[in-house]
This record gives structure tokens, C-alpha cells and sequence, in this order.
């Protein structure tokens, strides 16, 4: 009964899709760093629906099905806005421009996290899905080479699962990522957010996105904490030298975005 349930509700989502809206902006990125909980958010807001998966990976996963089968996860067109979060799209070297031929969406939310964390959050969040096998050290020594071989498969399809799960550090080349939507997307296109500020002012940072959408604000904001997951804590030396190679990127991405970032003086 379930699985005939399951059934017919994808007949019925492919045969009303023509009724369903496009999404009017999509939560781009950074893996770890939030969007879960800010996709929580958005849900609660009452001129939103949301897609019925947060990660729908159209651009990725799934870009050799019909912008039809995208549209399935979205809600009828209601009158209320929509919109999805697949984190990877900010990372992904081909999803800005995917996204500019293919929809009329000109509204990205981008939320940054400190670079070291980040890494070391995404590293746990493998190992626990069990794909890594290496200490963090070790992955770290790896990585590199690791996403030369997801480059290469990237070529030969829409995605690349080493690229994804082993791009510890590169994801946090911020700068350098924003720089190719920026390519493809209006800079006012591209609200970008930061997890520390997230955490520590939820209603501010809720509000400006709600502006951002044009919709209303709302008072009282209380942010749901999702993936939250206890791990032990880095190595000094480690983080130590994190902190050295992201000095760079971070003075990088401070001059693109023409602000101090929260994480610099951590």
C-alpha cells in the first residue's frame, strides 16, 4: 500500500506539473554551514513552500531529466514563493551557468561559515556516512589530488561524487566561487549571509533574507539547529596550519565583498 501510495503520488506530481512554479531562488551554498537550518526557517515563513526535498540536485545529479521532473518538487503555483537548497551548486564548476541557461531564477542565498570549521564538519559528516577512511590529516593531504580525479569525471557527466564528498578545503575558496556566479548572476542577485552571524543574530539575518525575497518580515525569529553532531575536537597543529592556508583565501574574499569577515578575528 505505501509503495502504491508513493506511486501515484509521483503521477499525480508529473502529470500536474505544468501547474508548478519554477523556484523564485535557491539556497547555493556552503555545505555545512547552516542551510539546513535556514531552509527550516524559510519553510515556517507563511508566503513560502518550499520544495518537498530540501536538496533536489537538479544541476548535478539529475540534469539529464527534464525541467518537467524538476518541476515536480515544487509546489502548484499558489501564489506564494519557492525555493530549494542544494549546497553543492555554489561549489559545483558548472551550476552558475547551467542555472543562467535554464532558468529565469535570479535570486541565490549564499551563507559562509569560517573555512577551517567548515572543513572539518564536512570531514566528519563523511566519515559518518562512511566514505572516508582517512584521518583528517591524511584527507587533507589528499585532497588535492582527490579533485583533480573529480574534475575529471565532472567532464565526462553532470557531477562527481569524490569531487563532492572529498573537497574539504577547496570549499572554502569562497572567493574564488562567488567570482564564477558573478559570471553568470547580477551581483544584487547574490545575498550572501554568514553562520556565525546566523547563529548569533537570527532575526537580523532572517529579516535582511526576507527583504531580500521581498516578503515580510518577522518578528521573534527562533532558528531550528540541524546536523548537529558531536565529533572530537581538531588538532591544534592542524588548525594551526588551516588558519595559515586560509589566510589568503579569506583576504580574498574580504576584498570581493569589500566587509570584514566574522571569522577574522578567531
Amino acid at each position: 500500500m505505501k509503495q502504491l501510495k508513493k506511486r501515484l503520488s509521483h503521477y499525480y506530481r508529473v502529470a500536474t506539473a505544468p501547474l508548478r512554479r519554477l523556484p523564485d531562488f535557491i539556497i547555493i551554498g556552503a555545505q555545512k554551514s547552516g542551510t539546513s537550518s535556514l531552509y527550516a526557517l524559510l519553510s515556517q515563513h507563511p508566503q513560502l513552500t518550499l520544495s518537498r526535498r530540501k536538496e533536489v540536485h537538479y544541476f548535478d545529479w539529475h540534469f539529464d531529466k527534464s525541467l518537467d521532473w524538476y518541476k515536480t518538487w515544487f509546489p502548484i503555483n499558489v501564489g506564494k514563493l519557492t525555493g530549494e537548497a542544494t549546497p553543492i551548486y555554489m561549489f559545483h564548476p558548472e551550476i552558475a551557468k547551467r542555472i543562467k541557461k535554464t532558468l529565469a531564477t535570479d535570486k541565490f542565498i549564499v551563507i559562509l561559515r569560517n573555512p577551517v570549521d567548515r572543513a572539518y564538519a564536512h570531514y566528519n559528516m563523511v566519515c559518518q556516512k562512511g566514505f572516508e577512511d582517512l584521518s583528517f590529516e591524511e584527507a587533507l593531504e589528499a585532497e588535492d589530488e582527490r579533485i583533480q580525479v573529480g574534475l575529471e569525471e565532472i567532464k565526462d557527466s553532470n557531477f562527481s561524487l569524490t569531487y563532492q564528498r572529498y573537497s574539504y578545503v577547496h570549499r572554502g575558496y569562497y572567493a574564488e566561487q562567488l567570482k564564477r556566479w558573478r559570471e553568470f548572476h547580477k551581483e544584487e542577485s547574490i545575498h550572501i549571509v554568514f553562520y556565525e552571524e546566523l547563529i548569533k543574530y537570527p532575526s537580523d539575518v532572517y529579516n535582511g533574507i526576507c527583504k531580500f525575497l521581498n516578503i515580510e518580515t518577522v518578528n521573534d525569529v527562533e532558528l531550528p539547529h540541524y546536523n548537529a553532531h558531536a565529533y572530537p575536537d581538531m588538532h591544534g597543529d592542524t588548525r594551526k596550519m588551516l588558519t595559515q592556508r586560509f589566510t589568503q583565501p579569506n583576504n580574498e574574499l574580504e576584498n570581493f565583498l569589500g566587509r570584514e569577515v566574522p571569522w577574522s578575528k578567531t
